[in-house]
């Protein structure tokens, strides 16, 4: 019988009945009293322990425990910051980032405490209730996700990015591609660091490197002495077209031995490399009719001349000369002739890397250290023979490449019939207008590094029109894109916080040459990887990071081939870029030059695609880039580095038939890329694609999307 029954049974006075009445509404209301308070302050102290237990378990994490670790430390914090009297019926749960099937690499904390009321079991007893239905379960969850971003903005600054929505190049400044781009992303990286700054538990939550590409990318001239550079030569692509030749009166240059490194050293024992080429670089001044001026020709206004007192500065639009500088407006540096034109100095632009390392992040050391991009100079106008009048010149002719050797030279002219000077090659046909004859006349004359130390160009009082005439040698005009063909855009942004440097970065974009996606992402990744040759990321072992990579473009991969009739004097199939030039490979050649590519001698273009090794057609061109462009896709997933690509006015629709098939092409190969998304599916339930196929009308639009994904990946407290 329980005890309100007894209580009821009591037939002494009426003290069964006035207990009866007034038990009920009086432990109840102090049973409510007290529970209520217990239970809130309760609540209070399993909240405060939870996102403490939270906060040491995501600490363990991030430092690469083991998960029983992890959970082990965060359930002993959790319990010494629980009430003693509760500790035996405390619960600590945990769902790690890499916990099977938590695609959204989240970590959740939960803890749960029983709490039994103390008036409940008494009013169970007194009402002849279930004492277990008052027992009250308490659960607080918490979530921390990753607390830190970093970015890299991969943006095409190829020359279609200068067209409009529609296609049409010329158009104002206003409408271009780039434009648009330059607004969407200064926006993204405002709101994404605005964001950041909402959380405190470290500095620069979200940073941002910015990596402007088109057919080469450019690190920044002021690392040609970095750790990470080829200053040795060491690389086997370093001497590609490089003919060093052995030292003599009229090549003050060329090598006599091999450092067990394998850099080529010259007599003084000092490493031959494209920088001595570049250092060496100089113009000659005076002449015999001149002695206090001289005068320069630049081939466009963009070319930066650092000039001297008494020089007149030409400027080529056309077939005009115009006057850039007169003597009153040059300032006076001396005769510092190394510093006569920025041009030909290195402007911060790399080859890529051979035999697969162009794909990866692998330590920049030894071989696989980053050699800066060399174009070397093509045969000049007018340097044979009047009579071979179908040799006017190669396409990148910067440099006079008169024979160095005087035996081999009459009147300032290659000696055609001269066979010695073949070097390497056959003798002739008598055929001027055979593609063999002229690669294996003009491809010497075109590795041969010699030149640059011995020949320079300069003027003897002649005016600048009739100059122009070359065979006369009378003065030289600085022509053509010069050593850093191929190298037109900005240099890379490091991770940074800052959100005016990086806008400024954006803004200095500007849109030319080809479009080079693979080499763009693999520097996108070089600029958030914690390895050199940027080290601004922190180390990939930490778990509170989120690496993304975000890249845009608006056309197909392209290298661009020429013809003989561009110029291709020398079989050298390409313009010069980041890949060099195809129809050479490797360095077996004399000397160290690249010999003729073949399916065995294959050129970095192609290695490692199922391209064809001698096809140099701009669809083969372009299967080879895509499918370096899918590898290196998988190396960065791989990592675990968030993969986001965007195509611009890539609509097939949009096209002319016969530029279709590229861009299908080039959207199966970015879709392929794309990493998945870890926080939206699609209908069927898989991760959705982080791949946008945006218009210029709705680029803003796109972007905000991106934005939103990455913030669905940020610390929230």
């Amino acid at each position: 019988m329980s005890v309100i029954n007894r209580f009821l049974g009591n037939k002494d006075g009426n003290y069964a009945v006035t207990f009866a009445i007034a038990a009920l509404p009086i432990f109840g209301a102090v049973g409510i009293s007290v529970d209520y308070s217990n239970l809130s302050r309760l609540n209070f102290n399993l909240s405060d322990a939870v996102d403490s237990m939270c906060t040491v378990a995501a600490k363990e994490y991030i430092d690469g425990k083991t998960p029983t670790q992890v959970k082990t430390a965060g359930e002993n914090f959790f319990k010494t910051n629980i009430e003693p009297e509760f500790v035996d019926t405390a619960v600590a749960t945990f769902t790690l980032p890499d916990d099977p099937g938590n695609i959204s690499k989240k970590l959740r904390c939960k803890g749960q405490l029983t709490y039994k009321p103390i008036f409940g079991p008494l009013m169970a007893e007194l009402m002849g209730g279930n004492a277990d239905d008052y027992v009250v379960v308490l659960n607080e969850a918490t979530m921390k996700m990753k607390n830190v971003a970093e970015i890299a903005l991969v943006l095409d600054n190829s020359g279609s990015m200068g067209w409009d929505k529609t296609g049409r190049s010329g158009q104002p400044i206003a409408s271009q591609r780039i434009t648009l781009l330059k607004a969407a992303s200064k926006k993204l990286i405002t709101d994404m660091i605005t964001l950041g700054s909402k959380i405190h538990q470290t500095s620069d939550p979200v940073k941002f490197s910015i990596v402007p590409f088109s057919a080469s990318v450019n690190v920044g001239a002021a690392n040609a002495n970095a750790s990470w550079m080829d200053t040795r030569g060491i690389s086997p692509i370093h001497h590609e077209h490089l003919n060093w030749g052995t030292p003599s009166s009229t090549n003050p240059t060329g090598y006599t031995s091999t450092a067990p490194d394998g850099a080529k050293l010259d007599a003084a024992g000092n490493p031959l490399t494209r920088f001595s080429i570049l250092n060496a670089l100089k113009f000659k001044t005076g002449g015999t009719a001149q002695t206090t001026q001289c005068e320069v020709w630049q081939n466009s206004a963009t070319n930066t001349l650092n000039n001297y007192s008494q020089c007149r500065v030409f400027r080529r639009t056309g077939t005009t000369d115009v006057l850039v500088n007169s003597t009153a407006a040059v300032t006076a540096t001396g005769l510092s002739q190394s510093n006569l034109n920025a041009k030909y100095r290195w402007t911060g632009c790399i080859e890529a890397r051979p035999n697969g390392m162009d794909v990866t992040d692998a330590a920049a050391t030894g071989a696989g250290a980053f050699v800066p991009l060399f174009s070397p100079d093509e045969v000049n106008y007018s340097q044979y023979s009047s009579t071979n009048t179908n040799m006017t010149g190669g396409y990148n002719n910067w440099w006079p490449d008169y024979e160095t050797d005087p035996t081999f030279r009459s009147n300032g002219h290659w000696l055609v019939n001269n066979t010695a000077q073949l070097r390497p090659g056959s003798t002739p046909t008598p055929d001027p207008a055979n593609t063999t004859w002229q690669a294996n006349v003009s491809r010497p004359r075109e590795v041969d590094v010699a030149k640059y130390f011995v020949n320079k160009p300069y003027a003897t009082g002649t005016g600048p029109s009739s100059s122009y005439n070359r065979t006369s040698q009378s003065a030289y005009f600085i022509n053509k894109d010069g050593p850093n063909e191929g190298c037109e855009t900005k240099p890379i942004t490091p991770l940074t916080g800052t959100t005016s440097t990086l806008h400024s970065a954006i803004d200095a974009m500007s849109p030319t040459n080809n479009t080079n996606i693979p080499e763009g992402i693999a520097w996108g990744w070089r600029t958030v990887s914690s390895r050199a040759p940027f080290t601004e990321g922190v180390a990939e072992t930490r778990k509170d990071i989120d690496k993304v990579i975000i890249v845009l473009t608006d056309g197909a991969n392209t290298y661009s081939g020429y013809s003989i009739s561009d110029g291709d004097l020398a079989g050298n199939k390409t313009l010069n870029a980041a890949y060099g030039k195809t129809g050479y490979a490797g360095n077996a050649g004399p000397n160290g030059t690249a010999s003729p590519s073949s399916s065995t001698n294959v050129a970095r273009l192609f290695y490692g695609t199922t391209a064809s090794k001698t096809d140099h057609s701009d669809n083969n061109f372009q299967t080879a880039m895509d499918d370096k462009m899918k590898e290196i896709c998988t190396n960065i997933k791989n990592e675990d580095i968030i993969l986001m690509l965007v195509a611009l006015d890539m609509d097939p629709a949009n096209y002319i038939v016969s530029k279709r098939p590229p861009i299908v092409k080039a959207i199966t190969t970015m879709q392929t890329c794309a990493g998945e998304s870890r926080s939206k599916k699609n209908t069927d339930g898989t991760p959705k694609k982080l791949f946008w196929n945006a218009k210029s009308d709705n680029l803003d639009e796109t972007f905000k999307e991106i934005a939103d994904e990455l913030s669905n990946l940020r610390f929230t407290q």
